[in-house]
């Protein structure tokens, strides 16, 4: 109780955390990826069972990369772990590894006939997932560039094998295809994001706002939940029942001793909901009001304390107005 405005009024930056911490998680995640990736083409190298046609090219080429891409994973998990250097950068330099070592794997493969083509519209969609905006048009154009060069390199300098720049080109515009269809699913979510963290801010402030008003009112008002602990009492309720503590567990002793009672026979009797209370003589007359609000198969007691000598005192005062209007 004695916390809740201090919570309320955290609860906005705690969205805020959330949302990033989301998309390091999600970072985090597709980093494991990379690793069991990596993992896999090295135990496959070194227990001597790597398939055909991954390393049929150039089988040190592709050794060397599956062991330095694996321990550029791990070194990623570290700075992931420590959320170092900032989030965007690192999803950028992840990106551009990713291209780079997966083309590398497919030129040591046979090229584009490996598959590696897949892995690398994997990669790309990751980073448009992960970094929506022109950025990720880059990494399409990037990977698109890399692929087009491999198949140009083996032109060039590997005459005994096949280019085939139409499976090239047909890769090349799937990578542009998923980048921009990432980049608008990321957009979308990142705007619900953005939606919801406005929404929880509103409801924060209201809540505040509530509390605030709750905590003016003359009259007392309390909650309790279906066990008859204190969720909620406002100054009022405190003045009226002559509670003075700021600890909760006092408070609850308080007011359970005071109104138990009339709570067991109210909830005997529902039809009694009001009650004229007297708890001693330093006591002011009280007149308490229970009202019962279900939630699901629980419920909680809202209970309304007024001082019963303001309500005679607001009476005589409401009778002396009218004989005045009577008489004039």
């Amino acid at each position: 109780m004695s916390d809740q405005n201090q919570q309320t009024a955290d609860y906005p930056s705690h969205i805020q955390d959330t949302k990033y911490g989301t998309s390091w998680t999600a970072l985090q995640y597709f980093n494991i990826y990379r690793i069991l990736l990596a993992g896999i083409f090295v135990i496959l190298i070194n227990s001597g069972q790597l398939p055909n046609p991954l390393g049929i090219l150039d089988a040190k080429l592709f050794s060397l990369v599956s062991h330095t891409y694996l321990l550029v994973s791990m070194i990623f998990a570290i700075f992931i772990n420590y959320r170092l250097p900032r989030l965007n950068l690192q999803i950028a330099i992840h990106a551009l590894i990713d291209i780079v070592m997966l083309s590398l794997l497919m030129y040591s493969s046979n090229g584009l006939s490996s598959g590696f083509g897949m892995l690398l519209v994997i990669a790309v969609a990751g980073g448009s997932i992960l970094r929506a905006g022109k950025i990720s048009i880059l990494f399409a154009a990037i990977a698109t560039l890399a692929v087009l060069g491999h198949e140009l390199y083996i032109q060039f300098f590997v005459f005994f094998r096949n280019v085939n720049y139409i499976h090239a080109g047909i890769l090349g515009a799937t990578f542009f295809i998923v980048a921009i269809i990432c980049n608008f699913l990321s957009a979308r979510v990142k705007a619900s994001e953005q939606l919801a963290e406005e929404r929880a801010k509103q409801l924060g402030d209201l809540s505040e706002l509530n509390e605030y008003i709750v905590q003016r009112m003359q009259s007392g008002i309390l909650v309790l939940d279906d066990q008859l602990n204190v969720l909620l009492i406002n100054e009022s309720a405190k003045r009226l029942l002559l509670i003075t503590t700021t600890d909760d567990k006092e408070i609850n002793y308080v007011v359970i001793n005071i109104l138990n009672s009339y709570i067991s026979e109210w909830l005997e009797n529902m039809l009694a909901s009001s009650f004229i209370i007297k708890p001693g003589e330093q006591y002011p007359e009280i007149s308490a009001s229970f009202i019962k609000v279900k939630y699901g198969e629980s419920y909680q007691i809202l209970i309304f304390l007024v001082d019963s000598s303001d309500l005679r005192h607001r009476a005589q005062q409401l009778k002396l107005s009218s004989l005045g209007r009577l008489a004039a």
